[in-house]
């Protein structure tokens, strides 16, 4: 729906055109929260290509719903990487 571009982090309003009710996440929502990566790393004039290679933690508290926000905040970032969080938050704000 809308994404917002800021220094160091990302914010998205993201909505499933399809129910999500037989997943606890599903995939479509997921692809486009991490997408947040890529969409901050196109903001910054690097001149090296740049690959997402991995993921720490992923902790699910309840299944996710069909309207959800994604964050995502730079935490540390240098010549060679990024590293973030990335939060999904439904509407209801859980």
């Amino acid at each position: 729906n809308h994404i917002y571009v800021g220094e160091h982090e990302v914010l998205a309003d993201l909505t499933l055109s399809v129910s999500a009710k037989r997943y606890l996440a599903h995939p479509t929502l997921l692809e486009s929260a991490l997408q947040l990566v890529a969409v901050f790393v196109s903001n910054e004039s690097l001149q090296d290509p740049y690959l997402p290679v991995g993921c720490d933690l992923c902790t699910l508290f309840a299944p996710m719903e069909d309207h959800l926000f994604a964050y995502w905040q730079l935490t540390k970032g240098d010549d060679f990487e990024r590293t973030g969080n990335l939060q999904l938050i439904s509407s209801s704000g859980k």
